[in-house]
């Protein structure tokens, strides 16, 4: 099947009718006030005469346009005018067998109406014998599609066509990442999903005709346009290949400098998608793997083939310089009192001091009250202005603070924020600059004001002290050399300018972690009491087939967990639940409680015993769900999965624990916690060019809040939601982040020659992905994606092999590779 769209189209098919057995004339728009305008070009009626086994079908179309479906949904004396325009049509083409129905972006608020729309259609055509073909978009099963047409089921069509297509292509288009439009496997999914609900021999599988040039080398913005892409046939792409093309020559929108040379470049065959894959005026484009070296902590992957380096977490790095002191925490000159010590680690802390009982020979009880710890180091050091910096671990929310004192100088080591990165890690502490006099000195520690248990194991004094949030970084070697021109000549950017565009994918920034527990460090039975309080009855399982060094594991039970401290406030609370049989259950903190509830099918926020607000999420046992609460002095924001989707207002929280409260069996593979108002960007990174200038490529400027430089990350100055921060930046990036990859671009710098160059790439952020470096003409540099004719005939074999399926219909005439139809068997 093919839908031709100008005479031209038409004068293909009286050349190779032969070869096809069903068309739709894309002549036909839909108004939004029921009227169809438009009609067949002049060259219709010799074609349909010239190849009677085709059936002709007239394709009435909305382009897309969401407000013209919609008006025929609500508007009932719009409807009536379609459907009689529908007769209109087929009494003017007496030759027609039918309409072909091509109704794109359906309004999913009115699902209801688009299958009594679709009904009606049927039934009026049917009643004068006409055959009704639907255009339908790619479902991976009922309302599920990567598309925005989630009103759309199989099974409520299936009995309201005759034939249908299902439109198995778009999966890439201008706005996504390059890549195949019709991936194989996605193909596949879609198909397996149709076969099973519609007849086969209804069916038409879509083949993609088009491809797409995605322009990499700057931010649409700079460039005058939405998207980076550019949908083309055969013939453009074909162009590029020969260098008849190049990004300066005028056509279209591109410039017209012409300073960027004529340039062929030869296809690489994407074997899994049966596309050809063009890198236009790329130099090099070295990825994930390729590095030459890569610092911990960044780690590889490799997420749906593709591989990335990313840094999931951060940790610190530090620099001494002129260290005079180097102590364990052992090699205190005196101690006394109530303390631990480890002389492997050199680790001290204060603890509770107890009270001892004996009986004496004359059977007199006595009592002895152990003293607060006292443990005193002595160093020499000469005189200088040093840095004193103590290596601490703060093991729990209660084990965070230390008394000390410099020759008689107090100060508090600890007192640290919620969400302290280092939290329950060993670390270096620095407690000051300090105008050290030459020699003895006196440090010490007070089991007094101190919170027991919180650890020592180090004590340096040092000319200075550096430290750094660090997510490793990784280096790599670019290799430009130079190409050949249409003519044979060398060929090299004009005045050797380039630029380098990461491609990453990045997300919306995170809540700064207090607590994260996906259950995988804990062993399996009842939780750990040092961590928990347990209400009920939990139990650690593990998924015995994982045999990695965190397998997946869960928590599964009923009643209440929660932390053991209860000294938190304004937090964000979340955790992925599932319920195990009917009932209720969800996230706590204090008062306030978020829970699913199957009974209802709501997510229902609580107040206590009252009901604050509920939201209908159609919530069913056996399914897991991600919940958040979030606490803001008296303002309370519940989520599902992402969506705020309940806000509440009563009076002011306070502090507290929080956790789990289920009222029937559930398993959660994670429970989370963060602060409310510190986030952390996931979005960002440092690029040092082959002339060792650094750049930040992906940072989102903001507005109404406070940075937090030590971290890198944000605090927002109210209770306000993190995307109203964002500001426009100003290279032309867009403050929204893409869910798909995602391109960030240098600015131009100069390679006079070929050779060899160094760059490096470091991790400001956790939680970024970087896939790959393409170095290219700053001139300009794509990406193409695009079929040819055995692109048809693989999708016409798995149309016919594996789904058997009516046959295949091509998007569309006009685009394709012609020697496609040398390629295809005869039907006449």
């Amino acid at each position: 099947m093919v839908w031709p769209m100008t005479e031209e189209h038409i004068d293909r098919i009286v050349k190779y009718g032969d070869r096809i057995t069903q068309v739709g004339l894309f002549f036909f728009l839909i108004n939004s006030d029921g009227t169809i305008t438009g009609g067949v070009t002049s060259n219709t009626p010799e074609v349909v005469r010239k190849w009677p086994h085709i059936r002709w079908l007239l394709t009435v179309r909305n382009d897309g346009i969401e407000s013209i479906w919609r008006s025929l949904l609500t508007n009932q004396t719009a409807q009536d005018k379609f459907i009689s325009e529908l007769h209109r049509l087929l009494d003017t083409y007496s030759w027609a067998a039918g309409i072909d129905v091509d109704l794109e972006r359906g309004p999913n608020d009115l699902v209801e109406e688009i299958y009594r729309l679709y009904a009606r259609i049927y039934n009026e055509m049917k009643s004068r014998g006409a055959h009704v073909h639907l255009d339908l978009p790619p479902m991976t099963g009922p309302y599920t599609t990567v598309g925005p047409e989630k009103w759309c089921s199989y099974e409520r069509l299936k009995d309201l066509c005759d034939t249908a297509q299902i439109m198995t292509y778009g999966y890439k288009w201008s706005g996504s990442a390059p890549g195949s439009t019709s991936p194989i496997s996605w193909v596949r999914e879609v198909m397996t999903y149709a076969v099973q609900t519609i007849p086969p021999e209804k069916l038409f599988m879509g083949a993609p005709a088009y491809g797409h040039r995605w322009e990499i080398y700057d931010y649409p913005a700079n460039l005058g346009r939405s998207y980076r892409g550019y949908a083309g046939a055969f013939p453009d792409f074909l162009n590029w290949a020969l260098g008849i093309y190049s990004h300066t020559d005028g056509r279209g929108d591109r410039p017209s400098t012409d300073t960027q040379k004529y340039i062929p470049f030869a296809a690489f065959y994407d074997l899994e998608d049966a596309h050809n894959k063009l890198l236009l005026h790329i130099y090099d484009y070295p990825g994930a793997g390729d590095e030459d070296n890569k610092t911990e902590p960044i780690s590889s992957g490799t997420y749906a083939g593709k591989s990335f380096l990313t840094a999931y977490s951060k940790r610190q790095k530090v620099e001494f310089t002129g260290i005079v002191v180097d102590l364990k925490g052992t090699d205190y000159t005196q101690a006394t009192g109530a303390f631990v010590e480890d002389a492997e680690s050199g680790a001290v802390a204060p603890r509770k001091p107890v009270t001892s009982s004996w009986q004496d020979e004359e059977g007199v009880w006595h009592t002895e009250e152990e003293g607060e710890a006292h443990i005193v180091w002595e160093f020499w050091t000469p005189a200088r202005t040093m840095d004193l910096v103590l290596r601490v671990n703060f093991p729990w929310f209660t084990q965070q603070r230390l008394r000390m004192a410099l020759d008689g100088q107090e100060f508090i080591v600890g007192d640290v924020e919620q969400w302290y990165p280092y939290n329950r890690q060993l670390h270096w502490y620095r407690v000051g600059t300090f105008d050290f006099t030459e020699g003895t000195h006196t440090l010490e520690l007070f089991g007094e004001g101190s919170q027991y248990g919180t650890i020592i194991t180090n004590i340096r004094v040092a000319y200075s002290f550096e430290e750094e949030y660090y997510g490793g970084e990784a280096g790599f070697t670019l290799r430009p050399r130079e190409f050949l021109d249409v003519n044979r000549n060398p060929a090299w950017p004009y005045n050797g300018r380039f630029k380098i565009t990461a491609e990453v994918l990045r997300r919306p920034p995170e809540y700064a972690y207090i607590w994260y527990d996906d259950f995988r460090d804990w062993d399996e039975g009842p939780p750990p009491s040092h961590a928990y309080n347990v209400a009920g009855n939990w139990t650690v399982k593990k998924d015995p087939n994982d045999l990695s060094a965190r397998p997946y594991s869960w928590i599964t039970g009923s009643g209440q967990i929660s932390l053991t401290y209860n000294g938190f406030n304004d937090i964000l609370v979340r955790a992925t639940i599932r319920l195990d049989s009917q009932g209720r259950a969800g996230v706590f903190f204090n008062g306030i409680w978020l829970a699913i509830n199957s009974y209802t099918g709501r997510l229902e926020l609580y107040d206590g015993s009252t009901l604050a607000g509920t939201y209908n999420a159609n919530i069913r046992a056996g399914v897991f769900y991600t919940i958040s609460v979030r606490i803001r002095g008296s303002n309370v924001a519940a989520f599902l999965w992402n969506s705020i989707v309940i806000r509440y207002s009563g009076s002011y929280v306070g502090t507290g624990t929080f956790g789990i409260k289920a009222e029937t069996p559930i398993t959660s593979d994670l429970l989370m916690a963060a602060d409310s108002y510190v986030m952390m960007p996931r979005e960002a990174i440092e690029l040092t060019l082959p002339d060792g200038q650094k750049v930040i490529l992906g940072r989102i400027p903001r507005q109404s809040v406070t940075w937090l430089d030590r971290w890198g990350f944000f605090r927002l100055d109210g209770d306000i939601e993190e995307y109203n921060t964002r500001l426009n930046p100003s290279d032309g990036m867009s403050k929204d982040i893409s869910n798909d990859w995602d391109y960030l671009h240098s600015p131009k710098f100069t390679l006079n020659q070929a050779g060899n160059y160094p760059v490096k790439v470091k991790m400001l952020d956790i939680g970024v992905w970087l896939s790959t470096l393409y170095l290219g003409d700053a001139d300009g540099f794509s990406i193409v994606y695009f079929p040819d004719a055995e692109t048809i005939l693989k999708f016409g074999d798995i149309a016919a092999y594996e789904f058997g399926v009516r046959g295949v219909g091509m998007w569309t005439i006009g685009q394709e590779d012609p020697q496609l139809w040398e390629m295809l068997v005869r039907h006449v």
